[in-house]
């Protein structure tokens, strides 16, 4: 809903499928790293997955107030993702607060580390197979190196009018693709960023930190 008075003015709805909402959807994905859920085919439901740490990883869904919580199997495990602010400990179960569907192409693009081997991917604490090994490799040689390069000027300079619009297109037509296919999806007791620094085929986002006093 609008947001009237004060500093903000109004704030206009987004309408669901639109670019706008595409682009959110990556903010979230890029802010909440690394707090996604991936959905595995249940019998009646989806089974949520979140990397925790732990070797299995932990089994996740959405409070009941979520209007997520009703939300149907994915056509293929890896497919679909949803990527949340928090997970709660509430009796038995974890519950995640502000889930947000994404598909695996969302995941792919943003996730902070990611290596591949043949046809094989880890991103994150998470690892796969995938047959969309070679339009990943040409994503990480020019769409993310781009990324980096110009989030990190735009940041830089304090003005994100800089980052291009060109940038932008190619962001938007990488994610509105149909989902990378990421079959055998596992989770991993350590990040990749962490298992394998330094490694020449690891694909990372670096920030750099602001100068401040100690």
């Amino acid at each position: 809903s609008d947001v009237d008075g004060g500093d903000h003015g109004e704030v206009q709805p987004v309408k669901a499928g639109s670019r706008v909402d595409a682009m959110v959807r990556a903010a979230l994905v890029m802010g909440f790293q690394p707090q996604v859920a991936a959905l595995y085919q249940g019998n009646v439901k989806p089974y949520w997955y979140y990397a925790d740490g732990s070797r299995d990883g932990a089994e996740v869904s959405p409070f009941l107030g979520s209007c997520n919580k009703d939300y149907p199997n994915p056509r293929k495990d890896g497919d679909e993702w949803m990527v949340f602010s928090d997970v709660m400990k509430m009796g038995r179960f974890n519950s995640i607060m502000d889930s947000t569907l994404v598909s695996s192409s969302y995941i792919i693009l943003l996730v902070n580390a990611l290596m591949t081997s043949g046809n094989e991917i880890r991103f994150g604490r998470w690892w796969a197979r995938t047959s969309s090994s070679k339009t990943i490799s040409k994503m990480i040689r020019l769409l993310r190196t781009d990324v980096q390069e110009q989030f990190a000027k735009a940041l830089g300079g304090r003005n994100l009018a800089e980052f291009p619009k060109a940038l932008c297109d190619d962001i938007y037509d990488f994610i509105t693709q149909p989902p990378l296919e990421l079959t055998e999806l596992a989770p991993c007791p350590a990040d990749i960023a962490e298992e394998c620094i330094g490694h020449e085929d690891l694909n990372t986002y670096l920030w750099q930190c602001d100068d401040c006093e100690t």
